[in-house]
């Protein structure tokens, strides 16, 4: 099946042309996704994983390392009640720091529980200056992974910006920071620029706002040039996120795109689904009148694997391939 497509620009999509070809090694599911907002809905309380301790500076000694670790495991395991009694083993002449620990734990505790009133009250307890580094570090992925659970993307992004800079060289992080900006709105994004307390998250929210507003892939590539001659030192800069660096180079937009799916058996349903959401993206650039490019639709199951079709794809001279719709398949 071949189809005469046109490419996506808005909303980031210039940029989505140069990273298709990762979806074949990760399997392809849903069509592209679009931005949303941030979600309304209720925080369901989970267990936020705690950081990887390589990644935070060392916890000052106590001599209540045991009961703060034997709150940790119980907190690893969802036990929040027992976390809690052994808490209020402590006496109350805590110094500081020790105070700090053991609210960050008995917030913890609460979120557990879902009582975020309570978790929001202990999370800001004590003046930020009592806390040691690592805890605040610590407590700053906490909320992060919070604002996540609650689906906003936006503050999880902001917070993200914060831990980098104590964190400069975790990769992950800059990565994520750039798919919750992917998930905010302009409109969200646009009204944070304004409020922003600092270089490093305005320079953040300018980029996924020159990103989102870019009409082609021409536009995108001279505002990243631009962004980037005006932030020389951000964390972004160095390796553009989300196939942005492509862009910035002067990747070309495709010619021909091939999407593997497989229209028969168990899977079609789902195949079909995808299809319909490529198609959908077709016909909207095709109302806009945008530069039109060629979609192959090469169904799996018509070869003896996803590896051929992939061949039969590129022998077709399909520059970007965008599948298999499983991971089974790729391998």
């Amino acid at each position: 099946m071949t189809l005469t497509m046109t490419q996506t620009t808005a909303g980031g999509k210039a940029a989505a042309a140069a990273i298709l070809l990762l979806a074949l090694a990760t399997g392809c599911t849903t069509a592209p996704p679009e931005p949303v907002a941030p979600s309304a809905q209720e925080v369901v309380p989970e267990a936020p994983a705690e950081p990887s301790p390589t990644l935070l500076p060392p916890m000052p000694t106590s001599r209540w390392d045991t009961t703060f670790e034997q709150t940790r495991a119980a907190l690893r395991a969802r036990d929040w009640m027992t976390a809690e009694q052994t808490l209020a083993s402590l006496p109350e002449d805590l110094d500081a720091a020790d105070r700090s620990r053991r609210d960050f734990l008995l917030a913890r505790a609460a979120f557990l529980r879902g009582d975020l009133e309570r978790t929001d009250a202990l999370l800001t307890a004590g003046p930020e200056e009592d806390v040691p580094a690592a805890l605040r570090l610590e407590q700053a992925e906490f909320t992060r992974e919070i604002a996540q659970l609650a689906g906003d993307w936006l503050t999880s992004a902001r917070i993200g910006a914060g831990i980098l800079t104590q964190q400069p060289a975790d990769a992950g992080l800059r990565r994520a920071i750039w798919r919750d900006l992917n998930r905010s709105s302009e409109a969200a994004m646009a009204t944070a620029l304004a409020d922003a307390p600092d270089a490093d998250w305005r320079g953040w929210l300018e980029l996924a706002l020159r990103d989102r507003r870019a009409e082609n892939p021409q536009s995108l590539q001279e505002a990243l040039l631009e962004w980037r001659n005006q932030h020389p030192t951000h964390p972004a800069a160095m390796q553009l996120p989300g196939g942005l660096e492509y862009i910035a180079r002067g990747v070309r937009a495709p010619r021909k795109v091939a999407l593997l799916l497989p229209l028969s058996g168990r899977l079609a349903p789902a195949a079909r689904a995808v299809q319909d959401g490529y198609l959908a993206h077709y016909f909207a650039a095709r109302a806009r009148g945008e530069t039109p490019y060629t979609l192959d639709v090469i169904d799996t199951t018509a070869h003896e694997s996803a590896a051929a079709a992939y061949g039969q794809a590129i022998a077709d001279g399909a520059e970007i391939v965008v599948g298999p719709l499983s991971k089974e398949a790729v391998a």
